[in-house]
């Protein structure tokens, strides 16, 4: 049981005049069996899956997508205030009905009924209230499955670090129970819950990962084996799961398996990325080759040497080095979320050298890569792509020339009254100078991008693209991005989400 502490204060809220409070208690979330979430009397919030509220187990409804999404908006920024007008540009983007604040006001409101359904006259509000400007959820992050899930998974991998694999099992176990299907489901229109959707998703496949770890450290190969040939099929090259699978069949005594599954790995990188497997599976292969003692080993021995030790990742890293002609594709490969996204992501490999390659003649050598992220796109305004890592992904993001971040965009995409739905590379000085953009291959690898001219402007026309369309961009800072369409915009007024990956200079 995880125990989060809270007092609850008195808030006052003026426009409704009415009590949004509960009684003051300590907060004790439960997470365990098949996915029990529960917060006392207090109301807890479901994410991971379709959203819902839910008090002393029973759900209270939700009527109506645009008060989820505000809800869904509210719980993502918890304990920070929202603006209207940030509600909204969620829910309407540029094409708000005739009186928006009303609205928005009227969806609050609704929800305050649900949140706090015994209020009197007279009371003040305690968990949704006015602040200026907008409004605030003051919850605890113990109210809301999916930072119970964070937590989970946090406790997890540390218990996996200090090799306490039967607990990291029971805690990453528990965690994954609480998941009832996408997160945020069917809110994926809606930019902000989309792209907590992404990285939650991320962290669900962060998750099963570590348990199968986990798993594999208590000899459990013949019982994960075949959810890991399914999990590769799903995300064919996230490594460390190829890794992951290539010994749980060397273990159930398929050795000719394993080979075969390092070498399509190995092909398809090559074909679709342009790199080498990464160093550490590339010993894992050595090992199955050599039938090395230490792969039957269930928990890693650090008395070992490293050429016996054995397989298992190592721990989180943001780069690869480059050593000769081909480079590393740093901190993330792929993750398919759901039917939206093909997501490069990887994780848990060391800050090792990857084995050198020999590129061809027409492929320039790979660069380290500067950062890598999810973008979701909306009609009529302009990014920055030279976002450094751990930056939010719509830094500098506007759409008012008189904006200080309005210097810093590089992509913009047309307005939904614009003629044409279009990508276009941002040129602030009329120079054509840090503007191409450009739409290559499906397959091209992302050095393609430093083939191309880097003068010339140009648009991506959205009619042209499909879900995995890629396009290069050249930045501001002169770097080449390659932009990968991940879902399509539904409408003019719908979002457009991009996987950007940004080269080193």
């Amino acid at each position: 049981m995880l125990h989060v502490p809270v007092v609850l204060g008195t808030l006052r809220d003026d426009r409704a005049n009415v009590s949004c409070a509960g009684p003051v208690e300590a907060l004790e979330p439960r997470a365990g069996g098949a996915g029990e979430f529960m917060v006392g009397e207090r109301p807890g919030f479901r994410v991971l899956g379709q959203l819902t509220i839910s008090r002393e187990r029973q759900p209270i409804a939700i009527n109506g997508t645009k008060p989820r999404a505000v809800l869904a908006y509210l719980l993502i920024n918890r304990g920070k205030p929202v603006t209207t007008t940030a509600l909204v540009n969620e829910l309407w983007r540029d094409q708000p009905p005739a009186t928006p604040n009303n609205t928005v006001q009227t969806y609050i409101r609704q929800l305050r009924d649900m949140l706090e359904p015994d209020r009197r006259s007279g009371w003040e509000c305690q968990i949704l209230r006015t602040v200026p400007g907008g409004y605030q959820l003051d919850i605890q992050p113990g109210d809301v499955d999916s930072a119970v899930f964070e937590q989970l998974l946090e406790q997890g991998r540390q218990a996996l670090r200090e090799s306490r694999s039967e607990n990291a099992r029971e805690l990453l176990r528990s965690g994954l129970a609480m998941w009832r299907g996408a997160a945020f489901v069917g809110l994926h229109e809606f930019a902000t819950a989309a792209q907590e959707a992404i990285r939650l998703e991320q962290l669900r496949l962060d998750a099963i990962e570590l348990r199968v770890q986990s798993d594999l450290e208590l000899g459990r190969h013949e019982e994960v084996v075949d959810e890991l040939a399914e999990l590769v099929r799903r995300h064919p090259v996230r490594e460390s799961l190829v890794g992951h699978l290539m010994l749980a069949l060397y273990r159930c005594g398929r050795q000719s398996e394993s080979l075969a599954a390092y070498k399509a790995t190995r092909e398809r990188l090559s074909d679709e990325l342009g790199v080498d497997p990464h160093v550490s599976l590339q010993e894992l292969h050595q090992q199955v080759l050599r039938q090395a003692p230490a792969l039957h080993q269930a928990r890693q021995d650090q008395a070992r040497t490293p050429a016996e030790k054995p397989y298992k990742p190592a721990n989180d890293t943001k780069s690869r080095r480059r050593i000769g002609h081909r480079a590393v594709t740093a901190a993330a490969l792929t993750l398919v979320f759901v039917a939206m996204a093909c997501i490069v992501v990887l994780r848990n490999w060391s800050d090792t050298g990857h084995t050198p390659g020999t590129p061809s003649p027409s492929q320039p050598p790979a660069s380290a890569i500067f950062n890598e992220f999810d973008l979701a796109v909306r009609p009529g305004m302009g990014y920055d792509l030279d976002i450094p890592p751990g930056r939010p992904t719509d830094w500098h993001s506007t759409n008012n020339p008189r904006s200080p971040d309005y210097s810093y965009l590089d992509l913009y995409r047309t307005s939904a009254k614009a003629p044409r739905d279009q990508l276009s590379g941002v040129d602030l000085g009329n120079t054509n100078e840090f503007n191409v953009i450009q739409q290559v291959n499906n397959d091209d690898p992302i050095t393609t991008c430093r083939s191309l001219a880097t003068h010339g402007g140009g648009n991506a026309p959205l009619e042209l693209l499909r879900p995995g369309s890629r396009v290069c961009l050249r930045t501001h800072e002169d770097r080449w991005a390659m932009l990968t369409i991940t879902k399509m915009p539904s409408d003019r007024s719908a979002i457009v989400l991009l996987r950007v990956t940004v080269l080193q200079k």
